[in-house]
């Protein structure tokens, strides 16, 4: 059988065909579908995948793949563009909003994330270039008033800052509206140093800023559901000249309808970080080798004011085992994205 659908492919729709066969290698039926919303349905070229099909109100009925199927012969549609769905889009108790009208598809087979097909010389430009026209269609398909909002995360030197803050500029310049999208950084909600100065140990507490637990998750959480429920909040920066964050420094306006957050733990499956996830449309993980990722967070202490001496230390016995805990949760991204050679400011 064949599932026919629409994704974004350069901001336009294209229709893919992902086939399926026998287990002799006789192709199976077609089943043709009607509109699929773009990065619903998610799989990856030849991985064996069931789906079971959720419909919501006006949805078409969809067939499933069996477990002796597999998707292959793409008809060179990047994989990007085949991302795995997650059954928290059924779940989320009336909030189905954003999908009201289109099918979900389930994967039940528990696969890891769609990885992004980096082409020959393609630069890290132009994979900004594609994620902001993926999410200009995206925005495009969401009833007026509501928002798109996507998860960024990633290890400290990865790129994820830079990647967030690119693919807003790219999104607003190529719109009439200069507002469609908003970058949101996870650094505003680092504890004030007088809360680290509070911990029983505050010399470790200010030693290990930085990890999971020198931060404000539920002030996180809160503030990403009055972004969600209400299309405005004032959210706090981090100075890194004072070390502290500062309070209502970015504005989240109701003409910002697309949403990029980006920081660390945001994928972190524990504690209240695991209820994050759930509130974004869709997330990335931005993937680095750790030696990289250290050498770029090395030189970034190091033009902040740090000694070279204090800045390996600083590398050594906090960001690494940071971004080696950070590495663990790429398997519950949506999209996996190879951070390539580029500069880095932050993040």
């Amino acid at each position: 059988m064949a599932l026919t659908a629409e994704a974004a492919v350069s901001g336009n729709l294209q229709p893919f065909t992902a086939r399926s066969f026998h287990k002799d290698g006789a192709p199976a039926d077609h089943v043709e579908t009607s509109r699929l919303h773009p990065g619903r349905l998610r799989a990856r070229a030849g991985s064996p995948l069931l789906f079971s099909i959720q419909k919501v109100p006006a949805a078409p009925q969809i067939h499933c793949l069996q477990k002796s199927e597999s998707v292959s012969g793409l008809d060179g549609f990047p994989s990007i563009f085949l991302e795995r769905s997650h059954s928290r889009w059924a779940k989320r108790k009336g909030r189905c909003r954003r999908v009201r009208q289109h099918a979900v598809a389930k994967c039940e087979s528990g696969g890891s994330p769609a990885r992004f097909d980096v082409a020959p010389k393609m630069s890290m430009m132009d994979v900004f270039e594609v994620l902001a026209n993926r999410l200009i269609t995206s925005a495009a398909s969401i009833p007026p008033g509501q928002k798109y909002m996507v998860g960024v995360a990633g290890s400290p030197g990865s790129g994820k800052t830079t990647l967030a803050r690119s693919v807003t500029a790219l999104i607003n310049s190529k719109q009439s509206d200069p507002d469609l999208a908003v970058s949101v950084p996870m650094d505003g909600y680092h504890l004030y140093r007088k809360q680290l100065d509070q911990m029983p140990d505050p010399k470790e507490a200010h030693a290990r800023r930085g990890s999971h637990w020198t931060f404000d998750p539920v002030g996180l959480l809160s503030t990403l559901k009055t972004i969600r429920e209400k299309g405005r909040a004032a959210v706090p920066s981090f100075d890194h000249g004072v070390g502290d964050p500062v309070d209502g420094d970015i504005e989240v306006k109701p003409e910002n309808r697309i949403v990029i957050v980006e920081g660390n733990y945001l994928l972190l499956d524990e504690d209240h970080w695991k209820d994050l996830r759930d509130l974004f449309d869709e997330t990335w993980f931005l993937e680095v080798d750790i030696d990289i990722a250290m050498r770029r967070v090395l030189n970034r202490h190091i033009k902040t004011g740090k000694p070279p001496d204090v800045a390996a230390w600083r590398v050594s016995y906090n960001d690494r085992p940071n971004g080696l805990l950070i590495a663990e949760t790429a398997s519950r991204a949506d999209l996996v994205i190879p951070s390539l050679d580029m500069v880095i400011g932050e993040g």
